[in-house]
């Protein structure tokens, strides 16, 4: 694999790529990349009303079940979305299933993850609806990415592990 990827110099044209993303996911507080920023809607202020008095974790399990309902209500047409773009630039296509709700609890539960966030701390979860794109070339996967952000628009956060390697 380390030979390919020196061949085919993938560090330079796969760590150069970069792409814009979405404004107003950089602030503080409810400002930051969460599911209960104002951008994205998720109405935190009607599952903080009815689990307040119930506690932080209880806040997070509720909080995590809506996600998961609207992941559920999302999860086929992005799919749908993201297999169109996968197949148009000839690459393979996996979907997966929507974050789980245990998952989500972990998170919220570690210090190394979503522990010392506002609460509800799950909604720090933004990959809720997910699926895995692979490709062949750099032409292909740039080419999918482009279709995809003319189809969802900009992303909202962008981890590129090869512009550091």
């Amino acid at each position: 694999m380390h030979a390919f990827y020196t061949k085919e110099n993938l560090q330079s044209r796969l760590g150069s790529l970069s792409l814009p993303t979405r404004d107003g996911f950089h602030g503080s507080g409810r400002g930051i990349l969460r599911q209960d920023n104002s951008l994205v809607g998720v109405p935190f202020e009607a599952i903080l009303a009815r689990t307040g008095d119930l506690g932080k974790v209880t806040t997070d399990s509720v909080s995590a079940m809506v996600l998961r309902l609207l992941a559920l209500m999302l999860d086929d047409e992005f799919q749908a979305i993201s297999k169109v773009a996968t197949d148009a630039h000839n690459g393979t296509f996996k979907a997966t299933e929507p974050k789980g709700h245990p998952r989500m609890m972990n998170k919220a539960l570690s210090r190394d993850d979503h522990l010392l966030e506002l609460s509800p701390r799950t909604m720090m979860n933004i990959d809720i609806v997910r699926n895995a794109l692979t490709f062949d070339t750099v032409e292909d996967l740039t080419g999918a990415v482009g279709q995809l952000r003319q189809t969802l628009g900009d992303p909202v956060r962008v981890k590129n592990i090869c512009s550091s390697c």
